[in-house]
């Protein structure tokens, strides 16, 4: 029948993601990834990795986005100059959850639409957030966010759901 040898995928496949020894943690089908600096008052969708914002033109000041129904939270600060994420659009966020750092974890985490505050949190702190197109994402925290931060940075990774498949299957069908 002939000889099959299997080759085990490296860190640049799609959806497979590397620790720092280049070894494979998980690989669960990616939709978006990448590095994302949010600046305050901007909504953003973590399904696509992409943020808007919305200033008042009369030069009073910045006020928050419009209602955007593709975004899954938004940066605001609160009292005494807190940074908070607040959920949009039917959007649930669960902070540092005690299960694993992949899509699974993020799966059985428990979600609130209760705003998350994300000031001094420690370095490498995640929110799982399950997204308004029922996708999961993980947003970690590349650095300690400081009160009054006029941006957010983080690392953000977004898996596929159950719409991305039956989209590939319908395809398929057409």
């Amino acid at each position: 029948m002939g000889v099959v040898a299997l080759e085990i995928a490296g860190c640049d496949a799609p959806g497979v993601i590397c620790d720092d020894f280049g070894l494979s943690v998980y690989e669960d089908p990616i939709h978006a990834q990448g590095i994302i600096e949010i600046p305050q008052l901007c909504a953003v969708d973590i399904n696509e990795g992409h943020w808007r914002c919305r200033v008042n033109p009369d030069g009073r000041g910045v006020i928050p986005p419009l209602q955007d129904p593709d975004s899954d939270f938004w940066i605001r600060e609160g009292n005494s100059g807190t940074i908070w994420l607040a959920p949009r659009n039917g959007a649930g966020l669960a902070l540092n959850p005690p299960t694993t750092e992949n899509k699974s974890g993020c799966i059985s985490a428990s979600y609130s639409t209760k705003e998350v505050r994300i000031d001094g949190l420690p370095l490498g702190s995640r929110v799982c957030i399950h997204t308004n197109l029922g996708r999961y994402a993980e947003v970690t925290f590349t650095e300690v966010v400081k009160p009054k931060a006029e941006k957010v940075k983080a690392a953000f990774i977004t898996w596929q759901g159950a719409r991305d498949g039956s989209q590939l299957q319908d395809a398929r069908h057409q």
